[in-house]
């Protein structure tokens, strides 16, 4: 009966990619700030329920994360923008490592089995899932799709996403709300902060070591 399981998991997520643009489409939203804003703004009080649901399931909308959470900013300003961005980071990372782990590595080529099970061995799991996380440039619907397909513990995981997804959702938040407000200085200090939680990670020496032995 197991060896179903990952037949299953699997038409389970070509279902939601399916449904994820057919719902698009029937929704009229588009891949912009402006277009999320709207329909988000729309629902009025329950916005954040709706907004953090666009969050959870965007990887299957294929709206990239950068927009989704920007308009997290223009919507709800800085603070609850960042508040409920990280919930629903935080929930899609669940679902695609859940997903990831029903699916398994037994059906993965050879060279990105051998890839996940670099993971196993060592912290660099949980610290790439970290790093990508907060990264604002770090594609993060592979990296928790990876941490399903891996043996990273679930603690590991989750200490991870937890510590991180704030990170990410309030740099959006605030470029965001930054390019709502319309404030030169403002959206300056918000691009220079968005170059430096980029750039600074890759600074550090055992951030580069744990990349340069992942990758070996």
């Amino acid at each position: 009966m197991k060896k179903f399981v990952p037949l299953v998991v699997l038409g389970v997520i070509l279902g939601l990619v399916v449904l994820g643009q057919l719902a698009r489409r029937e929704l009229g939203i588009e891949v912009s700030t402006a277009s999320i804003r709207d329909w988000v703004g729309s629902f009025g009080w329950q916005g954040p329920a709706f907004f953090v649901l666009l969050v959870i399931l965007r990887s299957f909308l294929v709206l990239p994360s950068a927009i989704v959470l920007s308009s997290g900013g223009l919507v709800f300003g800085v603070t609850y923008g960042t508040v409920w961005g990280a919930i629903g980071l935080f929930l899609s990372a669940t679902l695609l490592f859940v997903l990831g782990r029903g699916v398994g590595r037994d059906w993965l080529p050879d060279g990105l089995r051998r890839l996940f099970e670099r993971a196993d061995v060592s912290s660099v799991g949980p610290l790439l899932v970290g790093v990508m996380t907060a990264h604002p440039m770090g594609p993060l619907t592979p990296t928790h799709w990876a941490a399903g397909f891996s043996a990273v513990s679930w603690f590991g995981f989750y200490l991870a996403i937890a510590l991180t997804v704030p990170v990410r959702a309030f740099t959006y938040a605030f470029f965001g709300a930054s390019i709502a407000e319309m404030n030169g200085p403002q959206i300056a200090i918000a691009t220079a902060l968005l170059l430096a939680v980029m750039l600074l990670p890759l600074m550090h020496p055992k951030v580069r070591e744990q990349f340069k032995r992942f990758t070996q």
